[in-house]
């Protein structure tokens, strides 16, 4: 499950899924959009969030790759965090106990191209998106 986040001038921001098999075959991605969210921080934490619940609805092992190192390592842990995104990270974990495992990994940019795309023409007029 690859997420992406990508903010506009427009006060607009926006997060593509990507989820895969173990082949690396795309299952499924989904875009959302967000008003008014401009913290590239807080947007990558949002990714994570509706990566762990598109994998619940999906009823699929969950592995998380962003390329915010960050946002990964508060993925990973159970310390209570307090900062601007601490409410999102408690829904994450509180998620995660929903699965035997979830993963949650760091990659580059440039390895997360799929989802960075869809992120970014979710932006665009290109998509409609909901």
């Amino acid at each position: 499950m690859g997420s992406r986040s990508s903010c506009s001038k427009e006060c607009r921001s926006g997060t593509g899924l990507v989820a895969k098999n173990s082949k690396e075959d795309i299952l499924a991605f989904r875009t959302v959009l967000h008003g008014n969210v401009m913290s590239p921080f807080v947007v990558e934490a949002l990714a994570c969030s509706q990566a762990v619940a598109l994998g619940k609805r999906l009823g699929v092992m969950v592995e998380i790759e962003g390329d915010s190192l960050a946002i990964i390592n508060k993925c990973n842990s159970k310390e209570i965090d307090i900062l601007e995104i601490g409410n999102i990270i408690r829904d994450i974990q509180h998620n995660k106990a929903g699965f035997s495992e979830v993963r949650c990994k760091y990659l580059s940019r440039t390895t997360n191209r799929f989802a960075h795309s869809i992120a970014t023409k979710s932006l665009k007029k290109e998509w409609k998106c909901n």
